[in-house]
C-alpha cells in the first residue's frame, strides 16, 4: 500500500486511483554532473486529516498557505524516497508537490547572498582628513592582514594583476599600481604598503581583498547536508582560493583622498576596506564575506567544478561527491537478464573525442624561438639579453605556455625592465582542427587566472625605483555576474630577482615560477599531472569508445529499486551498462514496469 507520511507523524489520506511517476538520472552521465531533484505533483482530498497534516491551512487565520515539510513516501512499509512536500494550494483540492531529497537552501543563492562568517578587526580611531596605520587601534588589523598573507589562514590574501582602464591621468608610479593591482603586496616591506622615501608623511596601504578556500565556501553552503567533501580532504584541492573582486567599496574614488593641508602638502589617506563606513571618530573593522563575492549562482559554481575535477554530486539523505574515475571503476552490479519484460530498442553510439575546456581561453600552436625549461629560465635569459632587439618569443617547455618578452631599460640608472606577452595560454587545450570525428564537449566558465611575469615597485620614484619582477596571476576585473577565477595557494615565494624578497603567491601549475613542484595537481589542462590526465581518464576513454544503447521495460520489485544504486553498473546480455534514466509509477497497490535507459560501460 502506498503511504505518505508528512513531517514524520501525519499520514496523508490518498485517493485510490493515485499514480506517482518517478523520474531519476544518473548525474554523472549528464553535463553538469549535479543531480535535478525529481519533482511529483498530485491532489489529495481537503479531509481534516489532511488539512491537520498542513495545519488547517484553509482557515482564515493562516498566516500562508505556502509550506514545506519533511516526507517520506512509502510502499509496502518500505521507504522509496525522503524529500520535502510543498503544499501549493488549497481549493476544492489540496495541491502538493513533493521533491526527493532536501536541497540545501542554499544551492539557488547567489554566492554574495551566502553567509560564509564575518571578521571583525577592532575600531578605526581617526580624525577627519588623517589615518595612521601605526596608531595603537590599527595593531590588530595592521598585524593580522600580515599575518594572514603569509600564512594563508584563515584565508588568503595575495597579490592579483588586474586589467583595468581608467580615465585617471596615470603619471604616478602609486596611482599606475593602485590601478593595476589587487592587494599589491610590497616585497621589500613585507607589508601592504607603498613607501615615498622622499616624503615621509606619505605611506599608502592597500585595501585587502580575502580570498576565501573553495572547500570553506561549499561547506558554508551545504550545511549539514553534505556528507563529504573532497575539496577539504584532497591535500591539494584543499588549497583552492576564489579570487574575489566585487566589493561595494573597491573603487578608486572611494578609498583615496588627496588633501591639501596647511603647509601646501598633499596627503593621502587609504582606508581599510569594511562594510560601512560611519561618519565619526571610530569605525569598526569588520565586513563579511559575502560582501566581496560575486553574484554568481552557487549551483554553476558547483556545475563548473564538477566539470573541472571530473567529478559528480549525488543525491541521498545527504550530497556526496565522487570523482568520475572512482564512480566509473567500481565493479558493483545486478543482473538483470531475467527481468526484461519487453522488447528492447538496441542502438549505437559512435565514439567521440573528448573535449575539456575552459570558455574563453584560446592557444597558439606557432613555433617558438627559444625553449626553456621554466619561468626563471625564461627571466634569467631575457634579463640579461643584451643582442636582441626587440620582442622575443620564449616556451616555458613545463606548460607549454608561450611569452613575448620585450626587454627595455629605464631610468637613470638604465635598469632592465620587462614586458611579457602571453602568446600561447597554458590554461588553452590542444584541438585537432582537423579531426573528423564528432567532439564530446565540456566547457567551463569558472577557471584559474593566467599566470605571467609582471612588474612591481617598491617606491614612488622612478629615478631609484627599478622595476622588479614576479609571477603572478593577470585577471580582468569582471562584471559582479560574471564567473569567478579559482587558483592554488602557493604560499610564500621569491621574487624573480631572488634577492631574498618574497611575497604571498597564486599558482595555476603544480610547479612554480623556479621548476619547483610544491602539488600533485595542475589547473592547466594539458600536460602531466594536468586535469584531464589526473581527473577525466575514465570518462575520456569511455566517451571515445564505439557504444551499444539499450532502452527497454524491465521488471523490477520494490525491493530492488530501493537498493539499486544510480550508479550500479547492469549486466544484461553478455554487456555490461550504465543506467542512464530509470521511469516508473507507483500507484496504490503496486509499481509499474521500469523504462530503463542503458548505455554501455
Amino acid at each position: 500500500m502506498l503511504e505518505i507520511i508528512v513531517d514524520k507523524e501525519f499520514n496523508l489520506q490518498l485517493p485510490e486511483d493515485i499514480k506517482l511517476q518517478f523520474i531519476e538520472e544518473n548525474p554523472t552521465l549528464i553535463t553538469d554532473r549535479i543531480p535535478s531533484l525529481y519533482s511529483l505533483s498530485f491532489e489529495v482530498n481537503p479531509t481534516v486529516s489532511n488539512l491537520e497534516a498542513f495545519g488547517f491551512p484553509n482557515r482564515l487565520t493562516s498566516v500562508s498557505i505556502k509550506l514545506k515539510l519533511p516526507a517520506e513516501i512509502r510502499h509496502s512499509g518500505m521507504i522509496l524516497a525522503r524529500g520535502e512536500i510543498i503544499l501549493l494550494s488549497v481549493q476544492s483540492k489540496i495541491k502538493l508537490q513533493f521533491k526527493g531529497n532536501r536541497e540545501p537552501g542554499n544551492l539557488r543563492k547567489n554566492l554574495n547572498s551566502i553567509d560564509m562568517g564575518e571578521y571583525n578587526y577592532g575600531n578605526i580611531t581617526y580624525y577627519q582628513y588623517t589615518l595612521d596605520y601605526s596608531h595603537p587601534s590599527l595593531q590588530n588589523y595592521v598585524t593580522s592582514m600580515r599575518t594572514i598573507a603569509n600564512t594563508g589562514d584563515p584565508y588568503v590574501i595575495a597579490p592579483v594583476r588586474t586589467e583595468r582602464n581608467s580615465d585617471i591621468e596615470l603619471d604616478n608610479q602609486w596611482y599606475k599600481l593602485f590601478h593595476e593591482y589587487m592587494n599589491y603586496y610590497n616585497p621589500g616591506r613585507n607589508d601592504f604598503t607603498f613607501h615615498d622615501p622622499f616624503a615621509n608623511q606619505n605611506q599608502f596601504r592597500w585595501p585587502i581583498m580575502p580570498f576565501p578556500y573553495l572547500k570553506d565556501i561549499i561547506a558554508f553552503a551545504f550545511g549539514d547536508l553534505l556528507e563529504n567533501n573532497p575539496f577539504e580532504e584532497d591535500s591539494d584541492l584543499s588549497k583552492l582560493v576564489l579570487i574575489t573582486m566585487n566589493h561595494k567599496f573597491f573603487r578608486f574614488y572611494k578609498l583615496f583622498f588627496a588633501i591639501p593641508t596647511g603647509t601646501g602638502y598633499i596627503t593621502n589617506v587609504n582606508f581599510p576596506l569594511i562594510d560601512n563606513y560611519i561618519n565619526g571618530a571610530s569605525i569598526p573593522i569588520e565586513w563579511k564575506f559575502k560582501s566581496f563575492m560575486q553574484k554568481f549562482l552557487f549551483a554553476d559554481l558547483l556545475k563548473d567544478l564538477m566539470k573541472i575535477f571530473c567529478m559528480t554530486t549525488f543525491p541521498g539523505i545527504k550530497y556526496r561527491m565522487e570523482f568520475n574515475n572512482d564512480v566509473m571503476a567500481r565493479t558493483e552490479r545486478v543482473n538483470w537478464d531475467d527481468k526484461l519484460a519487453g522488447d528492447p530498442e538496441i542502438s549505437s553510439e559512435a565514439a567521440k573525442k573528448y573535449v575539456f575546456k575552459y570558455s574563453g581561453v584560446s592557444g597558439n600552436n606557432k613555433n617558438a624561438a627559444r625553449n626553456k625549461p621554466s619561468i626563471i629560465e625564461i627571466f634569467n635569459e631575457a634579463y640579461n639579453d643584451t643582442e636582441s632587439d626587440g620582442e622575443v618569443l620564449y616556451k616555458d617547455e613545463s606548460t607549454g605556455g608561450m611569452y613575448n618578452v620585450t626587454r627595455t631599460l629605464e631610468g637613470l640608472d638604465s635598469t632592465v625592465a620587462l614586458n611579457v606577452e602571453v602568446v600561447n595560454d597554458p590554461l588553452s587545450t590542444i584541438e585537432d582542427e582537423n579531426e573528423e570525428t564528432q567532439t564530446f564537449e565540456i566547457s567551463s566558465a569558472v577557471r584559474p587566472a593566467t599566470m605571467n611575469i609582471t612588474g612591481y615597485r617598491e617606491y614612488d620614484v622612478l629615478t631609484t625605483n627599478p622595476q622588479k619582477h614576479w609571477f603572478v596571476p593577470k585577471i580582468n576585473v569582471k562584471g559582479i555576474n560574471d564567473s569567478p577565477y579559482i587558483m592554488f595557494w602557493g604560499g610564500m615565494q621569491e621574487t624573480l630577482e631572488k634577492k631574498g624578497q618574497t611575497y604571498p603567491c597564486l599558482m595555476a601549475h603544480h610547479t612554480d615560477h623556479f621548476g619547483v613542484k610544491r602539488l600533485d595537481t595542475s589547473l592547466h589542462p594539458e600536460g602531466t599531472g594536468g586535469l584531464i590526465e589526473k581527473f577525466h581518464g575514465q570518462m575520456k576513454a569511455w566517451v571515445e569508445k564505439d557504444k551499444i544503447r539499450v532502452k527497454a521495460p524491465f521488471r523490477l520489485s520494490l525491493l530492488e529499486i530501493i537498493l539499486l544504486k544510480i550508479w550500479m553498473k547492469v549486466y544484461f546480455q553478455g554487456r555490461l551498462f550504465y543506467i542512464e534514466k530509470l521511469d516508473y509509477s507507483l500507484t496504490f497497490y503496486g509499481i509499474s514496469l521500469v523504462d530503463v535507459d542503458l548505455i554501455e560501460c
